[in-house]
């Protein structure tokens, strides 16, 4: 919230000028894609238009910069679950970082690739990105933490759907991390949830419940409402295959997914997982 109230106050002093800028006005609009993926605002609407005008009308030479904005772009296609669309604006992405040595931003392509790849189930492919960006972030940001236990968290993530989880990974050690540095909710739903799988799948649910109940304060520092939201439908599938069917129901039945009327009112920050996820455990 300070951070889009910093933004604001930027862009009136910006205006204040009389003379417009298309590099500042290309700038706000990169650093409005930030403030609204990390912040889970889902007003496309407004921020997608200004991104495609620095697209058309911005410096077609500053590859960085157009890289960042089909990124961004990709993003907001991926959440609204137009997953080709996602993929195009990816490969596009790929073709200017490719012209630049902006590692930082290429690291956040393979991050944008995994989830893209994920949610199509091509879990292998998925698997060769989050170890592209692993390889990246411990050779040009080693003393990162946040950068490196994102990446060593995807990959985990993905061995363990795989069935292939990796033993020397402490995924305790990661969620705490991630939930410590992160802000994206994306990476941080992705961390709670694998490692709290992972300690499910040993069959220690209470180290899973303990996962669940940290995010969940993480979700509330950040003020991550989709965090706090999944956390929750977390809660209720994992008592749903721990045969604890009285718990589970109070848990739906606070997130509303225990009718049909309340998943068509799900609130309007979840995306197209979240809504699907809800009505498979309710």
């Amino acid at each position: 919230a300070e951070a889009a109230r910093q933004l604001e106050q930027a862009k009136a002093i910006a205006r204040s000028g009389g003379t417009p800028n298309p590099a500042s006005d290309g700038q706000f609009a990169l650093t409005a894609a930030v403030v609204a993926g990390i912040s889970d605002d889902v007003d496309y609407a407004q921020r997608a238009p200004a991104l495609a005008q620095f697209l058309a009308s911005g410096p077609q030479d500053d590859h960085e910069k157009r890289g960042q904005a089909y990124v961004f772009l990709s993003y907001d296609k991926f959440r609204q679950g137009d997953l080709d669309g996602a993929e195009h604006l990816i490969a596009l992405a790929a073709a200017e970082y490719a012209e630049t040595d902006a590692v930082f931003g290429s690291l956040f392509l393979h991050v944008h690739r995994i989830l893209h790849l994920y949610w199509r189930n091509e879990l292998e492919e998925a698997l060769g990105e989050a170890q592209l960006a692993q390889h990246a972030a411990r050779i040009f940001f080693p003393d990162d933490q946040r950068l490196c236990a994102m990446a060593s968290m995807l990959r985990a993530g993905l061995l363990l759907e795989l069935g292939r989880p990796d033993h020397a990974t402490d995924l305790t050690h990661l969620v705490g991390t991630v939930g410590a540095l992160e802000s994206w909710s994306e990476i941080q739903i992705w961390c709670h949830v694998h490692a709290a799988r992972a300690a499910f799948a040993r069959g220690e649910i209470s180290e899973a419940r303990g996962i669940i109940a940290f995010g969940l304060d993480v979700a509330k520092r950040l003020d991550a409402p989709r965090l706090d939201w999944v956390l929750q439908l977390l809660g209720a599938d994992i008592a749903l295959e721990a045969g604890e069917r009285d718990r589970a129901q109070q848990a739906g039945a606070a997130l509303g997914i225990a009718s049909r009327q309340g998943l068509a009112g799900l609130p309007a920050f979840l995306t197209w997982q979240e809504r699907i996820e809800g009505a498979l455990v309710g």
